[in-house]
């Protein structure tokens, strides 16, 4: 199993990058499908063209804040994505452990965001699903 060695806050860091993120993620994102599915009103087609395995770097529109939940409730049963989120989340410690395990990728705004390449690359190059909200802000 590949590792991702990265460093700073609310990066990853030598844990595998299949292993420490996909229980919760999977349980979290789960447990959110029934409502997100009847909330929304979420019909999801297409699923079955994103891979199971393999680098895939899954663009998507950025409407509002659900939006890297939605994706994940629609990819759940295929791969977890790992999505870039503003590092202003991570402020709040126990929202910022829980983006951690979820395996979100802080993006500091305003600014070129080296960690935040690095990291997504690391990702890609260990066959991860990366999620990029081109939209955001």
């Amino acid at each position: 199993m590949t590792s991702i060695r990265t460093s700073g806050p609310g990066l990853l860091d030598d844990r595998p990058a299949r292993s420490h993120a996909s229980l919760l993620y999977r349980l979290a994102v789960s447990c959110l499908v029934p409502f997100v599915r009847w909330w929304g009103r979420l019909e999801v087609t297409g699923a079955g063209l994103l891979p199971r395995s393999g680098s895939v770097l899954l663009v998507a529109n950025h409407d509002s804040a659900w939006d890297p939940l939605i994706i994940g409730v629609a990819s759940v049963r295929r791969r977890q994505v790992h999505a870039l989120a503003r590092s202003s989340l991570w402020r709040w410690r126990p929202l910022g452990w829980l983006m951690d395990r979820l395996g979100a990728i802080p993006v500091d705004r305003g600014t070129g965001s080296d960690r935040a390449i690095d990291s997504a690359v690391a990702h890609l190059q260990a066959g991860d699903c990366v999620g990029l909200f081109p939209e955001g802000t």
